[in-house]
């Protein structure tokens, strides 16, 4: 090995050895040592491209050229090892100096190279004894530094892009940070070292009551001068590196109050990792932390309460203990797997078992009827109580008592189910006690049906008795009018009796169909029908009754219509519904006429003056029931109905019961008080019935039921 290549290995060496002390100061001096070996190095491999042999066999000691590379490699190594000390800080910083010196330095050492090569070779070939060889050498070193000029400018211009894309990158970050800060939902400040605002959020000035004032760049403590000692020894801690936090921390206002604050105050970084200054998070929790002093005192006011709540429980149960012991009922707590939780005294006399071994064992154990039981222990788990469930509880000594059981389900605080509360009540005396009631019951409803019969008895003997005392008056009076009725029913007879025999004779000798033959027909009739009233009258007291015979009804009624429709005035409308049909009754057609004629004309003056309708139907009907009515009663069967409504005065209700007495009326003027009266007596004498309603100020309805002849049946 050459002297030169073991000196170059030594040197090399003791960087190797000085590198991993790790301290700015070996650094150096591995790098001092190493930059001879790496010109040397570089020589070496220049000599063999150039070919000057004077250079790699320095004083006769040649380096080979893969050694000469070697050392080369090895150089670059060891620089780049620490890239941040001395020579080679020049070259990995970021600074402009730095990237033009990493992008010139491979054209620096190339260069030389190919410039001292083409001088070599030029001399050797005779270039340089003529004119055009030092032109060529001139233009080609020209070539050469316009070459690293152009790498210069190049090099020069990226940074300057990079510098400008950095510095616009910085701007917008900063922009963005800005933003962030200003519109941070928190209360965020920047300071540099020197306390004055970088940036601020707006939730700052919103919680430290700052408003719309311009702070950047002022003084933290010109704006909050009332700032304690305390809080800028913090500060100074942040400059120098510490995180300092607290959760509440008062913060004493010049006008006296107190704002109580969290906070946290961050130190923050230059790009070349120097403390900057200070970020303060903070967050004015005043309202907070009145929230929780005030939920503090709510929370001691809740534990007062508690105390109290807990001390009137136990007072409640000892008062509870002592009103169930005091109950005479059993009363007994069963759990949802049928065990006996607890029990009174009561409960011990009923089974004759001692409280204590009575808990914990199965309550079926003391009823007549376990089944029973346990059925209504699930009625209770299903439908959530029982109310009087009958029981039978057992004593020891064998004794039965009959109770009546009511119980409900008990919960937990959760609502779950835990078990029964029961409480049984003695029914044994309440049994002996119904027994004798019922009897008694029994006895006195037996009393209270003989004694319902005979009251009912008595209503009908007396329903029946007030019944003949109407009907025995009624016949007294009709017997008075009949009386009257026949002693002036011959005179009227005697003035009628010339009447009708001289207008029959002048009647004969008028032809048929003349205007006077008609007239005098009517007189006739009217004449003919005086003496059939007479007739009447005569009969109407007397014991003797008419002569009844089955008569088309519907025909009957409509000729008496025909009269009672002569009779009327224009202010009153007459509207009938009268079949002519063959439908029999068993009556005499005197008498409905002159019911028919006392209806219409009792009608007829109860629409005088005001005018009105007068309606007059015959219809068949089926009556299914019994009903009361006046003068008979109706029963089922089929009818004859001719009914007779009015739009009159109406009958006032309190003289409708005595409309069918004789000579009672309500005109005094011009009423008789014996229409009705006659009505009433041909509906009786007829076997028919009579129904009567009447509304005042709105008008009357007459029904009279003519019970249907056998031979309209059939």
């Amino acid at each position: 090995m050459a002297l030169l290549t073991a000196i170059l290995f030594l040197i090399n060496g003791c960087a190797l050895v000085l590198l991993p002390v790790g301290s700015h100061r070996t650094a150096h001096i591995a790098h001092a040592l190493m930059l001879p070996v790496a010109m040397l190095s570089y020589m070496v491999p220049a000599s063999y491209l150039i070919g000057v042999q004077a250079i790699y066999a320095w004083l006769n000691m040649p380096v080979a050229l893969n050694t000469g590379l070697a050392f080369c490699a090895l150089s670059v190594a060891i620089f780049c090892a620490c890239p941040d000390t001395w020579l080679m800080s020049r070259f990995t910083s970021d600074r402009s100096g730095s990237v033009m010196a990493r992008q010139l330095l491979p054209a620096l050492l190339m260069l030389p190279l190919v410039v001292g090569w083409l001088r070599l070779h030029g001399e050797r070939a005779g270039y340089f004894e003529s004119a055009v060889g030092v032109v060529l050498v001139a233009i080609t070193y020209a070539a050469c530094f316009l070459f690293l000029l152009w790498l210069s400018a190049t090099s020069v211009n990226r940074t300057d892009d990079k510098r400008q894309t950095a510095e616009q990158a910085l701007r917008e970050s900063e922009q963005k940070l800005r933003l962030f800060i200003e519109h941070a939902p928190a209360a965020i400040a920047m300071f540099d070292l020197d306390m004055r605002y970088i940036a601020v959020s707006q939730r700052w000035l919103t919680d430290y009551e700052l408003g719309d004032q311009d702070i950047i760049g002022r003084s933290h403590y010109e704006i909050f001068p009332e700032i304690p000692d305390r809080w800028k020894k913090v500060h100074l801690h942040g400059m120098a590196g510490v995180i300092e936090k607290c959760e509440e921390d008062p913060f004493p206002r010049l006008d006296g109050s107190i704002d109580w604050v969290r906070w946290e105050v961050h130190p923050w970084h230059d790009h070349k990792g120097d403390i900057g200054g200070i970020i303060i998070f903070s967050e004015v929790i005043t309202e907070r932390k009145q929230a929780e002093e005030e939920l503090n005192r709510y929370r001691e006011h809740l534990e007062d309460l508690v105390k109290k709540r807990t001390n009137d429980l136990e007072a409640l149960h000892l008062y509870s203990r002592s009103l169930i012991e005091a109950s005479l009922d059993p009363l007994i707590t069963i759990s949802a797997e049928g065990k006996v939780m607890d029990v009174n005294k009561a409960t011990e006399e009923v089974t004759g078992v001692p409280r204590i071994n009575l808990i914990g064992s199965d309550f079926l154990d003391y009823f007549t009827e376990p089944a029973k039981a346990q059925a209504g222990y699930e009625k209770v788990f299903r439908e959530g109580f029982v109310k009087d469930y009958p029981l039978a509880i057992r004593h020891v000594s064998g004794r039965i008592t009959e109770v009546l059981y009511n119980a409900t389900t008990y919960r937990n605080e959760d609502g779950e189910v835990q078990g029964v509360f029961a409480a049984a009540r003695d029914i044994s005396e309440l049994r002996k006690t119904q027994q004798a009631l019922q009897k008694s019951h029994d006895e006195l409803e037996e009393r209270n049906i003989l004694l319902h019969k005979e009251m009912i008895e008595r209503v009908h003997a007396e329903e029946e008795k007030n019944k003949l005392e109407v009907q025995l008056i009624q016949a007294q009076r009709m017997e008075a009018l009949g009386k009257l009725a026949g002693g002036i029913a011959h005179d009227l007879n005697n003035i009628l009796q010339p009447i009708l025999i001289n207008s029959e004779m002048i009647s004969d000798k008028l032809t048929q169909g003349t205007q006077e033959r008609e007239y005098l027909d009517q007189i006739i009739d009217a004449a003919q029908l005086g003496k059939n009233l007479i007739k009447q009258i005569k009969m109407f007291g007397s014991s003797q009754k008419p002569i009844l015979r089955p008569i088309p009804i519907g025909q009957v009624v409509h000729k008496a219509l025909a009269i009672v429709k002569r009779t009327l005035s224009s202010d009153i409308k007459l509207n009938q519904h009268v079949p002519m049909n063959e439908h029999m009754v068993n009556a005499d057609p005197i008498q409905i006429n002159q019911l028919v004629l006392n209806l219409c004309t009792n009608a007829a003056q109860s629409m005088t003056p005001q005018g009105g309708t007068l309606d007059v139907s015959l219809d068949e009907t089926v009556v299914t029931q019994s009903t009361p009515a006046i003068s008979n009663d109706l029963k089922p069967g089929k009818y004859i109905i001719l009914t007779v409504r009015d739009t009159g005065s109406g009958i006032e209700p309190e003289i409708m019961k005595n409309i069918f007495d004789p000579f009672f009326t309500t005109r005094k003027s011009e009423g008789t008080g014996l229409g009705l009266a006659v009505v009433y007596e041909v509906v009786k004498n007829s076997q028919g019935s009579m129904l009567l309603s009447s509304e005042v100020g709105k008008g009357t309805r007459f029904e009279i039921f003519f019970p249907l002849h056998l031979d309209s049946l059939n």
